[in-house]
Order: C-alpha cells, then structure tokens, then sequence
C-alpha cells in the first residue's frame, strides 16, 4: 500500500510510504478524499470495522465540520469489541507481540479522529535547540537537521502536567515544509533519533534545568533524545539496517510501560519524558496501518558502549572524564575521588545487577524481562538499558529460555558471536558489554588502572547473584563501593 503521490512525510516504510492523515482530510480535492477513503478501507481490519463505523459518513462529517470524535471512539469501541469477539484467535496470530488486540486497533481509529475532530489545534509546540554538547563529542560526523513541528499531534503521556500540550512533536523537514527555527543534532549509529535541548539534571530529584554554558554543582549534564523523526544519515547503520525513521504506537508504548516497571524495581533506564500520537501511520501487510510516535527520553548519559568504538583517543579520554564527573554527581562525591578504575569496576558491578534483576524478575512481581536486542548500542556508559520496545516480560525461567532460544541472538545468519548464539540467558550480552567498556577504557587509563578480566568476571557474578537476590542497580553510591 502506497500513501498519496507526493506526499511530504519524510519516513520511509518497509512496505511502502506512511500515511498523512492530517493532510488527506483537509484536502479539498474530491480524488484526495477518495485515496484517504480507499487506503483505510484497504486494512482488513478497518474494513471490517467499517460495517459498523461507516468511515465514508465521518469524512463527510468532519468536511461540514460536524464529525463527533467522542462518539465515534465510543462506537468504535464496541465495533472492535464485536470484531475480537468474531475472529479473535486469528487476531492474536496477526499481533502476536501484544496481548490486549482491542487496544491495538482502537490505536488506528485514535490516529484518524485526531484529524477528522474539527476542534482547534494546539499552538506548535516551541522551537527546539540541537545539542551543542552531542555535536563536541562527534565532531564533524555530527550534523544538525532542520525539525519541522507536527500541529495535529495528541499527547498520550508526559512526565509533566502541561494541559495536553506536547513540547517535542517534531519530525525531519522536507522541501515541502515551511522553514522552522527548530533543529536536532543527528549522530552516528543513531538512525531515527536526534538530540536535543542540552540540559543538567538533578540526580537526587530528577529535575532538570537547561544548559546555561558552566558547569552546575551536584548537576549531571546530558540532553533529550526525540526518537521516531524520520530517517537521518544514520539510519542505515549496524545496529538498525531499516531506514524508515518510524516509531510505531506499540513500540512505544511498550517502551514506555516497560520503563516505568523496571525503574521501579531497580533497573536504570532512560527516564520517559513525553509519548505523542502522530496523525501518520506507516503500512504492514497483516496489520494494517500502524500509527506513528514521537517518543522524547531524558537519560543521564547519551553516549552507549559502543560510541567508545567511533572516538578518537582524546575524544575517548575526555568523555571518562566526564563520566567520573557525572559518577560524582550522582554520588555526592567529588570527582577526583573517582578513579577510572572505579568507574570500569561501578560499570561491571551495575551491569552484574542488571542482569541477576532482569533474570530473576524478583522486583518486577516475579516476572524475568527479556530485552530481544541487547547489543551495546542499546547499553549507555553509565549502565542504563535503552529501547526496550522490542522486549518482554515472561512468566517464569523457563519461558525466559524459551525467549532466548525464539530470538535472533540464536540465528546463524546473524551478526551476534557465537557465544552469544550458544548461550540462553541474557546475562551473556550483559558480560560481554562489560568487556567490551572495560577493554576500550583501558585505551585511555593508566596502565595500573586497569582491571584485570577475571577480577570484574568475578565482580559481575557476584553483582549477578546480588541482583538475582533483589538488591537494586540504581544506588549508584554503592555500587560505587562493590
């Protein structure tokens, strides 16, 4: 299924063009009104919907400007109640990865009555800065990119109370786009992100303040990362081969729930600040149209494993001193007490707990995680665990197994090592993250520094049957001392 010829959306789907809803319901054109009608009717899903729903009547209603939203999702509600009811075991085959198939459907009817509701839109959200800091660390292989503000936009969730207005519903400009006064830094390895809004948070308290160009005591300098814009430079990277720029509503909304649960029971992540519902939505052949997000994180360290791979030395050195400074920060401690040889033994110690947590499942109500993509793009310098879309909770160990043994960790014609496909826990990839930081900080510590490979196997282990046990990853004072 293709969009309209032309269409202006920068993303680039697997299976064709994404869909702009917004801009097919206000066209004027009778042959534009037409696509629209026929693109919806061409998801299985919504054509059996469309006994009930009639999606011809809500066009032509919200032309005279009469189309009722509310009513419409209510109907909508009980028409897709009817439809599971009707052919839900061939439902779950096609959303295999989510549960509650109701709600996966009720998402592309939300994603169309945000623009078929005649109700004023809210004002653009205000321009957004590229991160300066994201750009020193990368040089020249950091660009930034002109962000054009997405109008019809929802707020689904936010971390703070701001009347249902969303701070960061931007996506790459095309030619098609007025020009902004927003932009982004994009960076490699990053393919459908950018960094924004250069800010320094409390670590006590969360709070965050943007940069002023000094330092900030007890303060730990970072920046937003805005994910699901479009497709940068990067996004053909190896870590994600697929350049769509796309972010669907499951995906982040997975994200979203699965951060949430696994900082409350100890695990660092990158803290969600704001999920916005796109009028777009990108094709898939069993599933229809999937709405499109924006998804805005605020972690305490941008930078991943494996960015130590792309730097220069000096580049390397001076982003360990940074994180000795931010390890401080976090600590209340001052940052020449912290050495590098710390920050490798803090670094295993808290990956060790990550995965005896993970594992165990012990603080998340018994029930183990499974992240899916545990490479080390997806694990930050200071231990926080990124993009958890893509995983799960199990029940138990021996459906965690099972996960691990269904997973592309184990696919021959894949790119992970074979120790990672002869294993069947997680705690493999964890390991080898820990190695892999503590070889590329070696490069840049003195030699007596560095820790020697069975001392932090035996710290990880140990940290491992700790977070098995239930003691948490994010005191970082503590882990300070392992």
């Amino acid at each position: 299924m293709s969009a309209e010829p032309g269409d202006p959306l920068p993303y680039r789907g697997e299976f064709g063009a994404a869909i702009d809803f917004e801009r097919l319901v206000a066209a004027k054109e009778a042959r534009v009104r037409e696509h629209l009608l026929s693109a919806l009717l061409s998801d299985p899903h919504l054509a059996d919907l469309d006994r009930d729903l009639r999606f011809a009547d809500a066009l032509l209603a919200s032309q005279r400007g009469t189309f009722d939203g509310a009513a419409f999702l209510d109907r909508g509600r009980l028409a897709i109640g009817a439809y599971v009811q009707r052919a839900g075991p061939w439902l779950r085959t096609v959303f295999t990865r989510d549960e509650h198939v109701d709600l996966c459907l009720l998402h592309k009817l939300v994603s169309l009555v945000s623009s078929l509701d005649p109700a004023p839109r809210a004002a653009p959200p205000s321009a957004l800065t590229p991160s300066q800091r994201v750009k020193e660390v990368f040089g020249r292989a950091a660009h930034c990119v002109p962000l054009a503000p997405i109008c019809g936009a929802t707020l689904l969730h936010s971390d703070r109370a701001l009347a249902g207005r969303s701070l960061y519903a931007f996506r790459l400009s095309t030619s098609a786009d007025r020009p902004s006064a927003s932009l982004g830094t994009a960076r490699p390895d990053v393919g459908r992100s950018v960094f924004v809004d250069d800010v320094d948070v409390d670590p006590r308290t969360g709070a965050f303040l943007p940069a002023d160009g000094e330092p900030r005591e007890g303060h730990v300098p970072t920046q937003i990362v805005i994910k699901g814009v479009g497709p940068t430079a990067y996004a053909n990277n190896r870590f994600s081969p697929r350049a769509s720029g796309c972010l669907t509503l499951l995906q982040g909304e997975r994200d979203w729930a699965h951060s949430e649960l696994l900082a409350r029971g100890g695990v660092p992540v990158y803290r969600p600040l704001e999920l916005t519902l796109l009028p777009y939505c990108e094709w898939h052949p069993e599933m229809g149209w999937r709405p499109l997000v924006i998804y805005a994180r605020l972690p305490l360290e941008n930078l991943r494993v494996s960015d130590l791979q792309l730097l220069s030395l000096s580049r390397r050195r001076a982003v360990i001193a940074t994180l000795r400074m931010k390890l401080a920060a976090c600590a209340g401690v001052r940052a020449r007490r912290i050495t590098g040889a710390d920050l490798v033994r803090f670094f295993a110690a808290r990956l060790g707990r990550i995965a005896g947590l993970c594992e165990s499942g012990c603080t998340f109500g018994g029930r183990p995680f499974f992240h899916g993509v545990l490479h080390a793009q997806n694990i930050s310098l200071l231990g926080e665990l990124a993009d958890l879309g893509e995983g799960r909770f199990v029940n138990d160990s021996r459906e965690l197994d099972a996960a691990y043994a269904a997973s592309d960790y184990v696919n021959p014609e894949s790119t992970w090592s074979p120790a990672v496909q002869r294993a069947s826990r997680e705690a493999t990839l964890f390991r080898y993250a820990t190695h892999l930081f503590a070889g590329l900080v070696a490069t840049v510590l003195n030699p007596i520094e560095e820790r020697p490979r069975r001392e932090l196997d035996a710290l990880f282990w140990r940290s491992h049957g700790e977070g098995a046990a239930g003691l948490r990853a994010d005191h970082i004072e503590r882990l300070l001392g392992a």
